[in-house]
């Protein structure tokens, strides 16, 4: 049988998330402790939703959410924020965007697959909402 590029797209899809139409590395296979790669997760689901994120809004949710969920500030610092971001953003105007371009055609080219991360990101971000809904409160985003 002929390997389509539907079934290497399911393959990657077990290992990476799609973000605004690109594949990244799943925080979970990253060889982070489990709130760093939380946090991580947080980074790319506030770049896939709005594409772009500032690094001092996002230090503050993630240490001050007053849902009593707040990461601990010793580890989640700024030099770590950098270091999430470093592999997967660079400056944009007054915020970090995604260092490839947002690849539009992916959801149109395959959209079972496309469908199936935006599902990954709406759990994902089910389980994080306090912290995206503070970073868009703080951010005044919808």
């Amino acid at each position: 049988g002929r390997l389509t590029e539907e079934m290497l797209i399911d393959c990657l899809s077990a290992t990476a998330a799609l973000v605004r139409g690109n594949f990244v590395l799943k925080s979970g296979l990253c060889g982070l402790s489990a709130q760093v790669a939380e946090a991580r997760d947080v980074v790319l689901a506030i770049l896939n939703k709005h594409g772009k994120i500032r690094r001092q809004s996002l230090l503050k949710v993630l240490t001050e959410t007053p849902e009593g969920e707040a990461m601990d500030v010793a580890i989640i610092t700024e030099h770590l924020i950098n270091q999430l971001l470093e592999p997967i953003a660079t400056r944009g105007q007054n915020a970090m965007v995604l260092r490839v371009p947002d690849d539009e055609t992916f959801a149109v080219r395959f959209p079972a697959q496309a469908e199936q991360h935006e599902t990954y990101w709406e759990k994902r971000g089910e389980a994080l909402a306090n912290y995206i809904s503070a970073y868009e409160g703080f951010e005044e985003l919808e």
